[in-house]
């Protein structure tokens, strides 16, 4: 098949004057820190067979979107860090958002999560800061939310909790602006301070 199919550790980290990027179709992987601090990154189409995005992949970019592809199981940790985003779809087959993907994403308001989803968990401080967070559903294939995964998520009102959920870890929900939650049967433990 030929051609790049990965790249390196933090190749572009750094490069704060680039502002889009072209990547080529035969990607698999976005690796670790590859745009890292790229601050002027504000466009970016990622190519159908990407199955993972790397560990601070985007952290601190420009971002305002980004289209998640078919193929990609997993966000690692950090991965979209401090990025601009505000709205995200995931795919059906993203099992894990790993600790921090999300965190300090002031101007995310919205994050779609399809019923059909295989979600299975929120890592630790996934979503911590997104002080913008007003809207997110829930997938029933979710069974673990962690520490402080919507922490400071200061515009949350409501969540429904789905009927997988078996574990919310502390702080989880702390100082967002719930007013009511419905507890589901499944929840075996829910950590201090959550």
């Amino acid at each position: 098949d030929g051609g790049v199919v990965g790249f390196g550790e933090n190749v572009f980290s750094g490069c704060t004057s680039l502002t889009s990027v072209v990547l080529p179709q035969n990607l698999k992987k976005i690796g670790a820190g590859l745009f890292d601090g790229c601050s002027s990154l504000a466009e970016i189409a990622l190519p159908s067979g990407i199955t993972e995005i790397g560990e601070r992949a985007f952290k601190d970019t420009k971002l305002a979107q980004i289209t998640f592809t078919a193929g990609i199981t997993k966000i690692n940790d950090s991965a979209f860090n401090g990025a601009k985003l505000v709205e995200i779809t995931l795919t059906d087959n993203i099992t894990e958002i790993g600790a921090s993907a999300f965190e300090d994403c002031a101007e995310l308001t919205t994050v779609v999560i399809s019923a059909n989803a295989s979600l299975q968990i929120i890592g630790k401080s996934a979503f911590r800061g997104c002080t913008g967070l007003a809207d997110i559903t829930l997938p029933e294939s979710l069974t673990t939310i962690g520490d402080g995964a919507f922490y400071k998520c200061e515009n949350l009102a409501a969540i429904n909790l789905p009927s997988s959920l078996t574990k919310i870890d502390s702080q989880a929900f702390a100082y967002t602006a719930l007013t009511s939650v419905e507890i589901p049967e499944s929840i075996t433990v829910i950590s201090n301070y959550a």
